[in-house]
This record gives C-alpha cells, structure tokens and sequence, in this order.
C-alpha cells in the first residue's frame, strides 16, 4: 500500500472519514502523477463514506472539477450521532434504533443505563407500548451517559420515518421524563464536532456552563431536541446535494421530485434555483409533458444571467432539447444561440453538442449531427462514454451507415456493463442501447435479432426507451393493431403525436401519413425522409 493509502485508511481507521479525505484532496497536489490519480480514486471511493454533515461547499466543488458523481447520503430513520472523546482524535459514534417486536428493550451489553432514554421516546411518541433494539459503531470505548440524547432522538426517528438527522449531532445524557442531563467534556466535544460535522447543529445540555459556538444550541428536553432536529432535517443545501445526486444517477424524476419542493425556498440563491430549474426541466423533457416544459422553461430563461459555466450549459441544452421537442426549429436555434457550444469550455461542452446534434437532425442535416456526436464522444468522461457512443450509434444509422451503427451500439454496451462508480446510470443506459442495437438490426434485415433485443426494452416500467420500445416491435411484426393503441394512449399531441404517427405512417395508415407531413417541419418531406428527421 502505498503512503497516501496508509494515511487515508489510517483516518478511517480512526473513525474520522472527513480527515481521509482531506488527505487524499491534499495528495492531488504531489508531484507525481501516479500519486495524483490514486488521489483522485481515493476521493471517489470516500465520498460516500463521508457524514452528509462534513460535505461541505469546498467538497462540492471538488467533487463537480473531479467528475465525482456520488455524494454522501442521508443517514436514514433510526440513526444518530453523538460525538466522543477518546482516542488520539475522537470520533462520531453511530446510533442505530429499530422498532422491536421482543418484549424488552434491547441495548448492547454495558449500556443497560440508557435505557431511560427509551423511556422519553416512548413519552415523545405518546405510545407506550413501542419496545426498541439499538446498536453501536463503534461498539465500545466511549461514556455511556453521553449518548442519551442521541438514542432518544434515534428511537423517536425509528418510529417517524420521516424525521432526517444528517446534520444534528447530539451530546447529553436523558432521563426518562425527557430532561437532557449535563455530561463531560462538552468542549472537547463542540471541537470534534466542528471539525468532524462542519455543517451539523450540535445539540448540547442547556446547562453546560460554556459559551457555545456558532452552530451548536442548548437544549432542555427531547421535545426540545425534536423541534431542532425538525428545522435541520429542512436544510436547503442538504437537499440540493440529494438532488444532484439522483441526477448524477440519471433519476431524473427522482431528482424533480426532490427539486419541486425547493423551487419556492427563499434561503436560495439564484444560481441554485437556476440549477433545479433546470433538473426540473430535464425530468419533463424526459417524460415529453409539454405544459410542464413551457412553464418551466420561461422560468428557468428568467435566471440564465446568475448561471455559468456546466450550469449555464446544462440549462441551455435543455432549453433547446424543450423546443426540439416541439418540433419547433426556430425556437431551438434561438435557445442554442443563448450559449452556442464554442462559447464554452470543452469540459462543459457536452452539455450542448447533444441539443446541438438533435438541432441538426430535425433540420434534416445528418452528417452535420454525425459530426457533433463525434465530438461529444471524444469529450465524454468515462461514466458518459456507452451513452455518447450510443448516441453516435443513432447518427450514424440516419447518416446512412446501418452496420457501423450496429457495431458502435454493440461496442457501447459491452462497456456499458463494467465496474462504475455510476451502476444505476448505467443499467439505464443499457436499455437505450439495446433500443438503439435494435433499431440497426431492423435496418440491416436482421429482424429476429432485433425483437429479441426489443423484449427487455419494451417491458420496462415509464415512457422513454420503452415507448419507442413498443413503437418499434409493431413496426417490425407488423402490428397495426398495437400502433394504434399506442397512438390512443399516447398521442395526444406533440413529440408523443409524432412518434406514434410514424409508426402508423411507415405501417402504411394513410391518415396517420397526412397529419405526419402537415406537421410544419416535415413539409414537402417523404415519408421516410420525415422518420428519418424526427429526432429520436
């Protein structure tokens, strides 16, 4: 092993993660670039190792320049921290309570005398026949008392799932009616805490007899502590991290989800709502709900003048990919040219070579398209690289090259099934891959071969690939039949109209091939020339 690896697991033998990754962050600046790389390995493989407490903006933004796509996560219902003084460092213990079906409370051996903590949760709760199990990590090497408040709290978040305490850590024993008792050291402690969970609210006895520190609050009562507890669960920036990392994750309705509520939050700044504009905004764009995009796309060009760089391009890109899926090439231009891909710099770029290439194809000039998916693919990250194959794959079929299409789809997905720090993205980007494996198959005669692709993409749950999934099965057996129902149930208006007349179209409907080519855009086109077109 080497000595920066020594160092960083020597931290984390300790309990302290956050110096591990201090450590590795400093060995991005040694001389050798072997040791430079094994830094960078380092600090993905810790992120989520990481308290979300100690992530701080400094972390962020390490972790955006270094491409690091995971984040620390909340630490769920049942579980608290309180803090310990002991060892070289001291350390965040762990408190981990779950809602027992034995007759008796359960705690490890030596720590019977907190049971009273119990006690104040089953008060809190108002339910007195709640029985709980805790566990420690670390197991031993700590005073018992101290750790009251924080099994109080934990036992009461078992019971209220909902009840997050990612960034309160708390010191203070409990006694069963609910009174936060006085314990040692709380000095030692307030400085274990600032430095191991900057960003936490440290819950200290309200009758510790020191001044406390900015980002620590006496408490009397569990009561007390709940109501504190409550208002940190409510932070924004713990919340936007949530956010970008079900983004990182490809979850774009997940990532919505969790955005929608903060749109209101005025504890942000305009940069940060421009950011969950826009992971708002891609979420519609995925699911094609034109309402949505309209509003959402009004009110994320209101903010572009506090974004810059990745953010600035990302909102651009879906902007144009909003009114690509309009089909309306003027409104995409317009939106390409707020931020033209040249105007940015090469890492942010890929952000918009894919609206860009989308732009081209509508317009009908393919090998233009072709071009800027080869360029998106020598800029993607390696995360990225099966998803900007796959999209070459795409160009390369409407460029006329069916069998090189196939083997670039083919290539996309054997790499898209090794080891990555981003597996659930991933398995997304599979199933596009197969859809886009495919669809050359059916170009290159090869029918067999690409239904049997189909079967997974078709059968999976939500809109995109299985839609297009299920479009391409009946076209390829023939099934007017199915298109139509498709058309019914998805074809209201817009791309989804769109996508579901050209399967009829191509399945020989004449009605469904006249309303394809009175749609603006495909004017004058054929048929085919208009399929061809539509850009997915």
């Amino acid at each position: 092993m080497s000595a920066l690896g020594r160092e960083v697991q020597a931290r984390l033998d300790e309990g302290r993660p956050e110096l591990a990754w201090r450590a590795a962050a400093e060995g991005l600046q040694h001389d050798a670039l072997q040791v430079r790389e094994h830094a960078r390995r380092l600090l993905h493989d810790l992120t989520p190792l990481l308290p979300l407490a100690a992530w701080t903006e400094a972390h962020e933004t390490l972790a955006v320049r270094l491409h690091i796509p995971q984040r620390p996560r909340p630490l769920g219902p049942g579980v608290a921290r309180f803090p310990a003084v002991f060892g070289r460092l001291g350390r965040l213990v762990t408190v981990t309570v779950s809602i027992s079906n034995t007759p008796q409370d359960a705690l490890p051996a030596g720590h019977e005398g907190l049971r009273q903590a119990f006690d104040a949760a089953r008060s809190a709760l108002g339910d007195p026949t709640l029985r709980f199990s805790a566990s420690f990590d670390p197991a031993e090497g700590w005073d018992g008392a101290s750790a009251g408040l924080a099994l109080g709290l934990a036992a009461v978040s078992a019971a209220h799932l909902d009840l997050d305490l990612s960034l309160i850590v708390a010191t203070g024993g409990l006694n069963a009616a609910g009174d936060v008792m006085t314990v040692g050291q709380i000095a030692e402690k307030q400085g274990l805490c600032r430095e191991a969970a900057p960003r936490a609210t440290l819950l200290t006895p309200r009758d510790a007899a020191l001044r406390l520190p900015l980002g620590a609050h006496p408490v009397g009562t569990l009561h007390e502590a709940l109501r504190w507890a409550g208002h940190g669960g409510d932070d924004p920036v713990r919340r936007l991290i949530l956010v970008r990392g079900a983004q990182a994750e490809g979850r774009w309705e997940d990532a919505a989800a969790l955005a929608e509520p903060l749109l209101a939050d005025l504890r942000l700044s305009a940069d940060q709502l421009g950011e969950l504009l826009t992971v708002c905004l891609a979420a519609a764009n995925h699911s094609a709900d034109a309402a949505r995009q309209a509003t959402l796309a009004a009110s994320l060009t209101a903010t572009l003048d506090e974004l810059d760089g990745a953010a600035l391009a990302q909102a651009v890109g879906n902007l144009t990919v909003k009114a690509i899926d309009a089909l309306d090439l003027h409104g995409a231009a317009k939106a390409l040219s707020l931020t033209p891909p040249s105007a940015v710099k090469p890492r942010h770029r890929v952000h918009l070579l894919g609206p860009a290439a989308l732009l081209h194809t509508l317009s009908g000039e393919h090998h233009e398209a072709l071009h800027l998916r080869e360029q998106a693919l020598k800029i993607a990250n390696d995360d990225e690289r099966p998803r900007a194959m796959g999209d070459l794959a795409d160009a390369l079929m409407r460029a006329g090259h069916a069998e090189e299409a196939r083997s670039q789809a083919q290539a996309a997905l054997q790499l898209a099934t090794k080891a990555t720090h981003r597996q659930d993205y991933q398995r997304r980007t599979s199933s596009f891959l197969r859809l886009h494996l495919a669809r050359a198959l059916a170009l290159l005669s090869r029918r067999d071969e690409a239904l049997a692709e189909l079967e997974d993409v078709r059968l999976l749950p939500g809109l995109d690939p299985a839609l297009r999934g299920k479009l391409l099965h009946a076209e390829l057996t023939q099934d007017l039949a199915a298109a139509q129902g498709l058309h019914q149930s998805f074809g209201a208006s817009g791309l989804l109209r769109a996508l579901t007349l050209r399967t009829l179209a191509r399945l020989g409907d004449g009605q469904a091939t006249q309303e394809l080519l009175a749609l603006p855009v495909f004017a004058g086109l054929s048929v085919e020339e208009a399929a061809r077109r539509l850009p997915y």
